[in-house]
């Protein structure tokens, strides 16, 4: 699909393969868990398929879980009752603000299992409750969870709930390192510059070919960046590249 190639370009069966689960996670409403190591675009697939989709009226919202302290999970997503305790003023939680939208958790892995506890029931009722609070409230989120843990693993070890695990896996994206598709590189580099009236030089293509990319697109954008800003003319040259 067109729209999408803008943002995951690549003639590679894994890039072609990549685009269509996206399209077709956007014409569903079902949960979807996106995997991939960092900096491969997790958070861009989640807004390219709830911006695709019919809830793309409305402002996606999402958390990265890593970074909420595990006290506060639960009111930043489902919301405080005043006076559900001391100096606590009302507010909407995650799940309100996404009420006919959709919520992207990112970093599920982190977790814990309460809060996963917790998700699993709002997923299988569309009820949430707010801290502090006895008055259920019914809300149309859809879900979309992504790690770049290893979920498996985190299922044999007893980690991550199987229950919570299946409720939000009807859709897994698998989104592929560079390295497993470096036939691409070109074609990314190409399209980050179009607008810039920018080449690359054959032996810069080279070295960006030879390096492994553990950070993923998001290492390669920096890295471009970097370079657009030393270079001089409007050819990238091997020298002005530094990973």
């Amino acid at each position: 699909p067109t729209d999408i190639m803008g943002f995951f370009p690549g003639t590679s069966a894994l890039m072609y393969k990549l685009r269509n689960e996206i399209h077709a996670a956007a014409m569903c409403d079902t949960p979807i868990l996106l995997l991939g190591d960092t900096g491969v675009g997790k958070t861009t697939a989640a807004q390219l398929i709830h911006n695709l989709s019919t809830r793309g009226l409305h402002k996606m919202q999402s958390v990265n879980m890593a970074t909420v302290i595990e006290g506060l999970a639960e009111s930043t997503l489902f919301g405080i009752k005043e006076g559900g305790y001391i100096d606590a003023t009302n507010r909407e939680g995650l799940f309100k603000t996404a009420d006919k939208s959709t919520l992207f958790l990112d970093e599920i892995g982190t977790a814990s299992n309460v809060i996963q506890s917790k998700l699993l029931t709002v997923l299988e009722t569309g009820l949430i409750k707010k801290v502090g609070s006895d008055v259920k409230e019914k809300v149309d989120v859809r879900v979309i969870t992504s790690t770049n843990a290893n979920i498996r693993t985190m299922l044999e070890e007893g980690t991550f709930r199987k229950d919570f695990y299946f409720r939000i896996s009807d859709l897994i994206i698998e989104i592929p390192p560079l390295k497993k598709h470096k036939e691409d590189l070109r074609i990314i580099c190409n399209e980050y510059v179009k607008d810039k009236n920018i080449t690359f030089s054959e032996q810069a293509f080279k070295k960006i070919e030879d390096y492994n990319w553990p950070g993923n697109i998001r290492e390669l954008h920096q890295c471009i960046n970097r370079a657009l800003i030393k270079c001089t003319g409007n050819v990238i040259t091997p020298e002005v590249i530094d990973f």
